[in-house]
């Protein structure tokens, strides 16, 4: 049975993924807390390197997801941190441990921006991050790409889009806006959903069929 390690596995995609690997795969997971009370969850620092080598070293993975990261901070250091440096340490740790597990990457859709050009939007558009956590996602790509330049692991990053889905944070505008009609619902009474800026266009992916298409990589 293929042996898999999930990063950022409490997560709203990595529990959805966990979910659908378990029933034909042995799925271990890390994350900064193990929110899912599993005890094949090691939790840790995404950046601290001697951390992530035991767990390698004890999980033994085929295939790694990298899926940690965050998605909103005050902090513009902190998107760096995660998504350049943890990305670096794990990638370091894999070398160390003398393993060569497929490592997938989830990227995001984030690094075209605007999306300037024609479209649908494909991977020979140039990136034009708008934002700290879009110029965060380029760099982690680097950063994986220089892993398979000089130590030929097989790396792969996929940049999502726009992810829905059970689980999704009420933080974002799908489920907020879902929330306050379920609210209405509930009372019984015609509500006004409050909203922001409406004039951007999003493609959204249910993150279901993201995992799965993660898993055929």
């Amino acid at each position: 049975m293929q042996r898999v390690l999930i990063t950022g596995i409490s997560g709203f995609v990595g529990s959805c993924l966990r979910a659908a690997l378990l029933p034909s795969a042995e799925v271990a997971g890390f994350d900064a807390a193990n929110r899912l009370r599993d005890s094949r969850i090691y939790t840790g620092d995404i950046t601290d390197g001697g951390v992530l080598l035991d767990v390698l070293r004890r999980v033994q993975p085929d295939v790694i997801f990298h899926l940690a990261g965050i998605l909103k901070s005050p902090q513009h250091a902190d998107f760096y941190s995660v998504h350049v440096l943890g990305t670096a340490a794990l990638l370091d740790a894999v070398i160390e441990s003398g393993l060569r597990p497929r490592v997938v990457v989830a990227s995001s859709s984030a690094v075209y921006g605007a999306g300037v050009g024609a479209k649908p939007i494909s991977e020979s558009f140039r990136p034009r991050p708008l934002t700290h956590y879009a110029a965060s996602k380029i760099a982690q790509e680097t950063i994986a790409l220089r892993y398979f330049e000089a130590f030929n692991l097989p790396v792969i990053c996929a940049r999502t889009f726009n992810l829905l889905g059970p689980g999704l944070s009420p933080g974002m505008a799908p489920s907020a806006f879902a929330k306050q009609i379920a609210q209405a619902e509930k009372i019984g009474k015609p509500a006004q959903i409050a909203v922001g800026d409406l004039s951007a266009r999003r493609d959204y992916v249910d993150v279901r069929d993201a995992v799965r298409a993660y898993a055929l990589l």
